[in-house]
């Protein structure tokens, strides 16, 4: 892709995605060392009684968090230059919602679809049922390159790149 077709992320939007991000990496290493810690330190187990010789669980747990806590970090950090990296070559599409799923629940899957080139691409987020219907338009952010690579492109963050000021180096629907 020229070099032309990229954009800057703004501030605002990279500490966004990168707190949102960090977040769920921390509340994800929380609870994979906290059932650890609730075994070692309290010899609280979360998993039911099963036979086994003294300390095998608290292992267990160990093993979970030290091979588990690269993996949740490696995915995290995955995430993060994902949606940096999309936020800067994606070219903004509107789509449209195909489904919302169970009402009732307080998130539930939204699914879309939205046009590129020709060709008919979907994607899905979670979300709160009572602000989405059936054929609403969405804006959607998807690699021009790759479109199945899209994601819902959040109110929050389109206010927050506005906020910026530097909408003329922002592509909507993929003309500059």
């Amino acid at each position: 892709m020229e070099p032309s077709s990229h954009r800057p992320v703004p501030r605002k939007v990279r500490r966004y995605v990168l707190w949102e991000n960090l977040s769920l990496i921390i509340v994800a290493l929380v609870l994979l060392w906290g059932i650890y810690a609730a075994k070692a330190l309290f010899d609280f187990d979360v998993a039911p009684k099963r036979e086994g010789p003294p300390g095998a669980t608290e292992s267990l747990y160990l093993v979970l968090g030290l091979v588990g806590t690269p993996l949740i970090v490696g995915i995290g950090w995955w995430r993060i230059r994902r949606n940096l990296r999309l936020y800067r070559v994606g070219v903004e599409i509107t789509g449209r919602i195909s489904s919302v799923g169970t009402v009732g629940a307080q998130l539930v899957t939204i699914r879309y679809q939205f046009e590129h080139d020709g060709r008919w691409y979907s994607g899905a987020f979670s979300g709160m049922p009572e602000f989405y219907a059936v054929d609403d338009p969405i804006e959607v952010l998807a690699d021009p390159r790759n479109p199945e690579r899209n994601m819902h492109l959040d109110e929050y963050l389109v206010d927050l790149r506005d906020e910026e000021g530097d909408e003329s180096q922002t592509p909507r629907n993929g003309m500059g």
